[in-house]
C-alpha cells in the first residue's frame, strides 16, 4: 500500500512538472497561477493587471519584434499587489509585455516564472 502511495505521488509530481513546463511558454498564463487580467495605457502611463494579486516581479518589460526594452524602474509596485503601475519618461512601440517573477508559493520559494502578454503600446516620445 505505502509503495504505491509512493509510485502515485511521483506520477503526479512528474504530471505536474510536464504541464508546468508546457504552460511556461504560454502567452497568457503561467503555472501555477500566474494569469494576467488586463494591461492597459493611458498616455504614458501603463498598467498590468495580474493574479495572484501578490507576486514578486524581479523583470518588467516591453518587447518588439524580439527587441526587449527594460521598463522595471519606471515601475510602482505596491507592495507587490496588482496591478503595477509604469509612469514612463516616453512609451515605445511594442506588442508584448514581458514579466519574470514568483509568487512564493505555499510559504517557500519558487522558481521565476517567464509570462508574455500580447499588447500594443501607443508610442508617446
Amino acid at each position: 500500500m505505502f509503495k504505491s502511495i509512493i509510485i502515485v505521488t511521483i506520477y503526479i509530481v512528474l504530471f505536474a512538472t510536464t504541464i508546468g513546463n508546457a504552460a511556461s511558454i504560454s502567452s497568457v498564463v503561467c503555472f501555477p497561477v500566474c494569469v494576467f487580467q488586463v494591461c492597459t495605457q493611458t498616455g504614458k502611463q501603463i498598467k498590468i493587471g495580474h493574479m495572484p494579486m501578490i507576486f514578486a516581479w524581479s523583470e518588467v518589460g516591453l518587447i518588439k519584434n524580439g527587441i526587449k526594452t527594460n521598463i522595471r524602474p519606471s515601475c510602482f509596485f505596491n507592495g507587490g499587489f496588482s496591478p503595477i503601475t509604469c509612469n514612463l519618461a516616453s512609451v515605445p512601440d511594442c506588442d508584448t509585455v514581458r514579466m519574470v517573477g514568483n509568487s512564493g508559493a505555499a510559504g517557500g520559494p519558487s522558481e521565476n516564472q517567464t509570462v508574455f502578454y500580447s499588447f500594443n503600446c501607443t508610442i508617446i516620445a
